[in-house]
Order: structure tokens, then sequence, then C-alpha cells
């Protein structure tokens, strides 16, 4: 057997291929690519909106709950019990 016949020389243009272990003989090259890590970061613009969209959904989720705690003292007065204090918030919560 002649071992220089399963030598092969490369040039710089042509893609380096492999062979995976797994596959047949007849189809044993795979093209290896290899890129460079790309950044997944908003920036400029893009990066201002979601900002803006973030802490306009905080200040109306506060703005949401300053609702019922301005409601409960109306609603003990309108029913006289302290007691339920904690059914107000649990039926609201289901109203949403």
């Amino acid at each position: 057997m002649d071992v220089s016949s399963d030598v092969k020389t490369f040039s710089q243009d042509e893609p380096i291929t492999t062979s995976s272990p797994s596959s047949d003989v007849g189809d044993s090259s795979k093209q290896i690519e290899e890129k460079e890590p790309e950044d997944h970061f908003l920036t400029g613009p893009k990066l201002y909106v979601l900002i803006a969209a973030l802490s306009l959904a905080v200040f109306l989720f506060a703005l949401d709950m300053s609702i019922l705690v301005t409601a409960i003292p109306l609603i003990t007065e309108k029913f006289h019990s302290t007691d339920d204090i904690g059914w107000y918030v649990s039926a609201y919560m289901l109203s949403l």
C-alpha cells in the first residue's frame, strides 16, 4: 500500500474538509466553517426604545397598584370591615 497516495495538499483558496466518524466512506466530507462571534447587543435607537418601553411598563404597573391603595379606605368605609382588605386585593387582581 502506497502511503503517498493518501496524502493531499491544500492551497489557501480551497475549503478545508474533514470526515465525520459516523458517516459512510462515500459521504465522508463536511466543510468546516469558522465564523467570527457576533455581538447580540442592542445599540442606538433600538436600545432607547426598549428602555423607554420597559420604563413605561413599570410606571403603568405602579400606577395600577396605586389605584387599589387609593380605593381601600373607601371600600372599607362602605362595608364597615377591615378584616376583608386581603379579599379586596385578591378580587382586584382577578379582574386583571
